[in-house]
C-alpha cells in the first residue's frame, strides 16, 4: 500500500497523479477492507463492504432512469447512516449529491432542486411523503445486497470519473446574499482528506458524523474517514444538546476525531467542559473563536488536539487552520492559522494588491480547495472567483469578504466582515443586516442599503435599491410585511428598484451614484410635492406631505399605497398628525391614522374630519375581554415546575434582551453561577447579526462582556410566530432544553394602538405559554409587566388601593383612556391569570415607570422619562401635575427584586408582585421630579399649567418629544389628555412582594430618586 511506503504528501500527490474519482477511490479502499466496520448509527453497523454493495445498488436504479455525469440528485433524509449511502450511490452513479435540509419547507426545498434541475431525491420514510414533483427513491425500501446479488449490478459502476467531477452542490447563503448552490468538486475533498490538520485520519480513528448533510462540513464526517479506511460514528442531534450523554456516546463508540461548530464548544464550556476531553482531535469553526470558552475547556478537560479551524463553502470545509494552544489563551486571542496543503491564502487591498503583514486586507484563498463556482450565477462567480492582478491567470482565487491580517509568523487573525456600519435616527445599523434580510424575502435578487441626507423634514433616511424578482404589486407589500417580521422598525428601508445595480470602474456596485440618484429623485418629486401642498385635491395634498416628511423619491399616486409600509416610523406619524393639521385644517388623531394609514382612506377621513374633533378614545372593551380566552386551551401541566437553579438544569429562555429593562437582566443572569446558558431569543435574519444586537443592547449600557458569549445562545424568532419563528423541530428542541422562561419581550410605543400591540404582546404571551408547556418538562414562567396594566384607573373607576393578586376585570373601563400598549398589557396578564387559575407555574411582575441603574446612572435614553427631561431643559418649562406619581424605580432594584423572587421557592408561582417604592415618602411625584431635574441640570425649569406647557411644546417643538405629541396633546377624557388622567393615583400595595424581600439575606435597600441620583441621570444623558 502506498501509505506504508511514502508519507502523506508523497502519497496525497500519487492520488492525484492518479486522477480518479471519489466512487473508485471508495471503491478500492472497500475491497482492501471487506469486513472492517464503515459506519455505526446506533443499532445499525454496515461494514465497508455492506456499505459498497448498498451504494451499488441505489446506484443502478440511477444508472437505469439514464442519469447524467454531474446531473444534481436531491438527499432529503433525517441524520444518520443513510447520508452516507445516499452520498455514495450517487457518486458511484457519476451524478451530484444536493444534500437538502430536511427541516426546510417543501415549497424551498423544491425551489433549490429545480433551479438545480434535478429529476430524482432520495428520501427515507420520514420523508417520502413531502409535497415535492421529483421522482423519490426510498432508501429503507432496499434490502442490503449479498456480494452474490452484486452479479447483477451494471459492471460500469461505480462510473469512472475524475477529480474534476462534481461531487456535491452545497447551498449557502452565507452573510451577504440570497442561498446560492456551491459547486464542490473532487480534488477538493481529496485536498482535506489528506491533509486534515494537523494529524492525518488513519484506519484505527472514528470520526464523529454531527453535521447536518447540508451543511460542507459534513463532507469531512463523510469522506474523510471512508477515504482512509476509517469508521464513522453517527451521533444524532439529540445527544449533541446533552453534553454529558455526548461524552459517553464518544466514549461508548471509541470516537476519536470530531468537527464541530465554536458554539457547541462555547455549551460545552458552560455546561459540561469536558465532554470532548476523550477526542484526539477536535475541529471548531464556523465563527470567530471565543477565548473565555477555550480557556475553560483546556484547564477541565481538553482533547489531544483542539484546532481552531476555518474555511468558507467556497474553499471546501477547511482551507486555514490552528492548534490552540495554552499561549493563545494567555494572549486572549486564537488565531484561524495558516493555509493547510496546499492552499495559498493573500490578503489583498481593495484593487487585489498584497498588503504588509500587520496590516488588513480582504483574504484571498487560493489551490485545490476552491469551488468551480456557484450553479448559473455567472455575475457573481465572476466577482467571486477572481485572479490576482498583474499575473498570469494561472491560480484562481476565492475573495471571501473577510477582513483579516497576517502576524510577523505567518499566523492570520480574522478581523471582521466588510461591512457598512451607519446611524439613523439615533440608531446604529449594519447595512448588511438590511440587505440580508431582503433578500431573504424572496422577492429582490440584488439589493443595496444606504443612508441618505434627503433634507426636509425627513432628514437621516434609510434606503434601499433592490432588484425585484417579479413585477407584481403584491410582491412589495409581501417584502416589506416579511423585513417588518425580522428586522426592528428602524431597520426597514425606504425601497427603490430599479432594473440593475450600476457598477464603477472597478465592476463594484456605485453606492455614491444610488445614493446621487436618489437625492436626484427627492429633489425632483420635492419640486413637484410643493406646488402641491395649497393647490391640489386633499389626496395630492397629503402624497405631498408625505415626499416631504418620508423622503420619497416620488409622488404617490395609488390610493392604496400605505403611509406606514412605507417605512415611516412613529416620528414622522407625529410630524405628518402636525402637518396636517397645519395645512389641511383637519384634527386628525393618532388613532386615525393607524385605522386609516392608506392614501385614499386617509384623505377621505380628513375631508370628512375637517372642522370636527378627531377621535382619540376606542371602547373596545369586548375584544379585549374575549382576547383573555385564547390560551384556554392549553392543557395543564402535568406536574410542578423545574427547580431551574439547581446543577443539572441552568438553562433559562429568554425574551426582550435587546431592551433596556432586559440588557440589563440578561447580563444579572449570565453572571450567575446556577445559569449555564440563556438561550435569547432575538428578532434577526441570523444568528450573527442577533448576536450583534444584543451585544450593541447591553454594550449601550455598559452591561457587555465578552465572557458572556459562552453562555449565550442566540435564537432568532419572533414572539407572534406560533412556534416563535424557530420552526418546530427547534421550539420542541428548546422546550425540551429550558429549565424556565424570563419573558420580558414586548412592542412598547406609546403612539400605536391595541391592534398593532396585540401580535407580540398577547399572541406572544399565548405563544411563550405553549413554550413552557412543551418538551415534556414544566417551566415556570417569570413575566415583566408593568401597573400601566390598570390604566389610570385612579381617575376612571375611584380605586384607592389595588392588592397585587386582585382580579383586573374591574379596572378595564379605564383602559379605553389609555394607549394601546397598556391595554396589550392588561389583556396579557389577565389571560396569565385564567391559565394561572389551573395551576400554570406562572410569576408576574409590575414595576413602576422603570429608570436608569442607581450606581451608573446608565438610562434608556428612548424613554419617555428621559425625552421629557431633555425636551423640559430645552423649553425651560416642565407641565404642573400636582399629585401625579410616576412610581420611579431604579432598573438595577427592579431586577434584583425580580432575580431573588425568581429564585426561590415555587410558593413565589401563582402570585403578581408590585415593584414601586416601599412607601409613598419615598415616590415623589411628577412636579418634585421636575425640580430636581432643573437642580440637577443648572438650569431654570418653571412649573406652568399643562395646556399653557402644550402650547409651547407645540411651537418650539423639541426632537425628542416629538413622536410623543399627538399623545401629550390629545383630549382622552372629559377634556383631559391621558398624561392628565394619571392624577391621583392609587396605592400600589406590595405585601407579596414584601413578603418575599424578607427572606433576603441582608435585605434589599430602596434606591429613592433624590439630588444625587437625578445627578447621575442628568450627567448620563447629556452624552446623547
Amino acid at each position: 500500500m502506498p501509505s506504508e511506503v511514502l508519507s502523506y504528501p508523497e502519497e496525497y500527490d500519487l492520488v492525484v497523479h492518479q486522477g480518479r474519482g471519489l466512487g473508485q477511490l471508495f471503491e478500492t479502499k472497500a475491497r482492501q477492507s471487506l469486513d472492517s466496520v464503515a459506519v455505526i448509527d446506533g443499532d445499525i453497523t454496515l461494514t465497508y463492504e455492506e456499505l459498497h454493495l448498498q451504494a451499488l445498488q441505489i446506484s443502478q436504479e440511477l444508472f437505469k432512469n439514464n442519469l447524467q455525469i454531474e446531473e444534481p440528485v436531491g438527499i432529503i433524509l433525517q441524520h444518520g447512516w443513510a447520508d452516507v449511502v445516499a452520498q455514495m450511490a450517487i457518486i458511484y452513479a457519476g451524478g451530484s449529491c444536493a444534500p437538502m435540509d430536511p427541516t426546510l419547507p417543501d415549497v424551498q426545498i423544491e425551489g433549490r432542486l429545480d433551479k438545480l434541475g434535478a429529476r430524482y431525491v432520495l428520501v427515507d420514510r420520514a420523508n417520502m411523503s413531502r409535497e415535492i414533483h421529483f421522482q423519490q427513491i426510498n432508501l429503507e425500501d432496499y434490502p442490503i445486497w449479498t456480494p452474490e446479488d452484486a452479479w447483477e449490478a451494471e459492471k460500469d459502476l461505480p462510473v469512472t470519473t475524475s477529480l474534476e467531477h462534481r461531487t456535491h452542490l452545497i447551498h449557502t447563503s452565507g452573510t451577504t446574499s440570497e442561498p446560492k448552490a456551491v459547486q464542490i468538486a473532487a480534488r477538493s475533498v481529496l485536498q482535506v482528506v489528506y491533509h486534515a490538520p494537523f494529524e492525518p485520519v488513519d484506519s484505527t480513528d472514528t470520526v464523529a458524523h454531527v453535521n447536518n448533510t447540508s451543511f460542507d462540513v459534513s463532507l469531512f464526517d463523510i469522506w474523510v474517514p471512508l477515504l482512509r479506511g476509517a469508521r464513522i460514528a453517527v451521533l444524532s442531534k439529540v445527544i449533541l444538546l446533552d453534553l454529558p450523554a455526548m461524552a459517553a456516546a464518544i466514549k461508548e463508540n471509541a470516537i476519536t476525531i470530531m468537527a464541530t461548530t465554536t458554539a457547541l464548544l462555547n455549551l460545552a464550556a458552560s455546561t459540561y467542559p469536558r465532554a470532548f476531553s476523550q477526542l484526539k482531535i477536535c475541529f471548531i469553526g464556523g465563527e470567530a473563536a471565543n477565548v473565555a470558552a477555550i480557556e475553560k475547556i483546556m484547564q477541565q478537560g481538553p482533547p489531544q488536539n483542539l484546532i481552531n479551524a476555518y474555511g468558507p463553502t467556497e474553499c471546501c470545509i477547511f482551507c486555514l487552520a490552528h492548534k490552540v494552544t495554552s499561549e493563545d489563551v494567555q494572549s486572549g486571542s486564537v488565531s484561524v492559522g495558516k493555509p493547510i496543503g496546499r492552499t495559498v491564502a493573500r490578503i489583498c487591498d481593495e484593487t487585489g494588491a498584497p498588503v504588509s503583514d500587520g496590516e488588513e486586507g480582504e483574504l484571498w484563498i487560493g489551490g485545490a480547495g476552491v469551488s468551480p463556482g456557484y450553479v448559473n450565477r455567472p455575475e457573481k462567480n465572476e466577482s467571486a472567483f477572481v485572479y490576482l492582478p498583474n499575473e498570469k491567470k494561472t491560480q484562481r482565487f476565492y475573495r471571501t469578504g473577510d477582513r483579516v491580517k497576517r502576524r510577523p509568523d505567518g499566523q492570520i487573525d480574522y478581523v471582521g466582515r466588510q461591512d457598512h456600519q451607519v446611524k439613523v435616527r439615533g440608531y446604529r445599523i449594519e447595512l448588511e443586516a438590511v440587505e440580508t434580510a431582503m433578500l431573504q424575502t424572496g422577492q429582490f435578487s440584488e439589493a443595496v442599503a444606504l443612508k441618505v441626507e434627503a433634507g426636509g423634514d425627513a432628514g437621516s433616511i434609510l434606503v434601499a435599491f433592490a432588484v425585484a424578482t417579479s413585477t407584481k404589486p403584491r410582491a412589495m407589500v409581501s417584502a416589506i410585511d416579511s423585513l417588518r417580521n425580522t428586522l426592528p422598525d428602524y431597520m426597514v428601508p425606504q425601497i427603490e428598484l430599479i432594473s440593475k445595480m450600476p457598477l464603477n470602474s472597478h465592476a463594484k456596485i456605485d453606492r455614491k451614484y444610488l445614493v446621487n440618484l436618489y437625492r436626484e429623485r427627492w429633489a425632483s418629486s420635492n419640486t413637484l410635492s410643493t406646488k402641491q401642498i395649497n393647490t391640489g385635491s386633499t389626496l395630492q395634498q397629503l402624497a405631498s406631505l408625505w415626499v416631504n416628511i418620508l423622503g420619497l423619491s416620488y409622488l404617490p399616486q395609488d390610493p392604496d399605497t400605505d403611509f406606514f409600509k412605507l417605512g415611516a416610523t412613529s416620528l414622522q406619524a407625529s410630524l405628518l398628525i402636525s402637518q396636517i393639521r397645519k395645512n389641511l385644517g383637519a384634527d386628525v388623531s393618532l388613532l386615525t391614522l393607524y385605522d386609516h394609514s392608506n392614501l385614499g382612506d386617509l384623505a377621505s377621513t380628513i375631508e370628512k374630519s375637517q372642522d370636527r374633533i378627531a377621535e382619540t378614545v376606542r371602547h373596545e372593551e369586548n375584544t379585549w375581554i374575549e382576547d383573555t380566552h385564547i390560551a384556554d386551551d392549553l392543557a395543564p401541566p402535568s406536574g410542578p415546575a423545574i427547580d431551574w437553579r439547581r446543577d443539572t438544569e441552568g438553562r433559562v429562555f429568554f425574551t426582550g434582551g435587546t431592551g433596556f429593562v432586559g440588557a440589563f437582566l440578561l447580563a444579572d443572569l449570565l453572571r450567575t453561577h446556577e445559569v449555564h446558558q440563556v438561550g435569547c431569543l432575538v428578532r434577526a435574519a441570523n444568528p450573527t447579526i442577533g448576536l450583534e444586537r444584543i451585544k450593541q443592547a447591553m454594550g449601550k449600557y455598559g452591561q457587555w462582556k465578552e465572557r458572556f458569549v459562552d453562555k449565550l445562545l442566540v435564537l432568532c424568532g419572533t414572539l407572534e410566530d406560533v412556534y416563535l419563528g424557530l420552526g418546530y423541530e427547534r421550539f420542541h428542541e428548546i422546550a425540551s432544553w429550558s429549565s424556565v422562561i424570563f419573558h420580558l419581550g414586548a412592542r412598547v410605543n406609546y403612539t400605536q394602538p391595541y391592534s398593532l400591540h396585540r401580535p407580540a404582546n398577547v399572541i406572544g404571551t399565548r405563544n411563550i405559554l405553549r413554550l413552557a408547556c412543551a418538551g415534556g418538562r414544566t417551566k415556570a414562567v417569570h413575566y415583566v409587566s408593568s401597573i400601566s396594566c390598570f390604566g389610570p384607573t385612579g381617575f376612571v373607576t375611584g380605586t384607592k388601593l389595588i392588592t397585587e393578586d386582585e382580579p383586573l376585570l374591574k379596572h378595564v373601563k379605564s383602559l379605553a383612556y389609555d394607549h394601546g400598549y397598556a391595554q396589550s398589557q392588561w389583556v396579557a396578564e389577565t389571560l396569565l391569570r385564567r391559565v394561572m387559575d389551573r395551576n400554570f407555574p406562572i410569576a408576574i411582575y409590575r414595576p413602576g415607570f422603570i429608570t436608569g441603574h442607581s450606581k451608573t446612572g446608565a438610562c434608556n435614553p428612548d424613554d419617555f422619562f428621559s425625552r421629557l427631561i431633555h425636551s423640559c431643559a430645552e423649553m425651560g418649562c416642565y407641565p404642573l401635575l400636582p399629585n401625579q406619581r410616576k412610581e420611579f424605580v431604579p432598573v438595577d432594584y427592579v431586577n434584583a427584586t425580580i432575580l431573588h423572587i425568581a429564585s426561590s421557592a415555587s410558593s413565589s408561582l401563582g402570585h403578581a408582585y408590585h415593584i414601586v417604592p416601599p412607601s409613598r415618602n419615598s415616590s415623589i411625584d411628577m412636579n418634585e421630579t421636575m425640580d430636581l431635574v432643573g437642580i440637577a441640570s443648572g438650569i431654570t425649569i418653571k412649573g406652568v399649567p399643562y395646556q399653557e406647557w402644550i402650547d409651547i411644546l407645540a411651537e418650539k417643538s423639541p426632537a425628542r418629544l416629538q413622536p410623543l405629541q399627538p399623545m401629550l396633546a390629545e383630549k382622552a377624557h372629559q377634556g383631559l389628555t391621558r398624561w392628565e388622567l394619571y392624577e391621583n393615583m392609587p396605592v400600589y400595595d406590595t405585601t407579596n412582594t414584601d413578603r418575599m424581600l424578607d427572606t433576603l439575606e441582608g435585605g434589599l435597600e430602596f434606591p429613592v430618586l433624590d439630588r444625587g441620583l437625578m445627578d447621575k441621570y442628568v450627567s448620563y444623558l447629556s452624552g446623547f
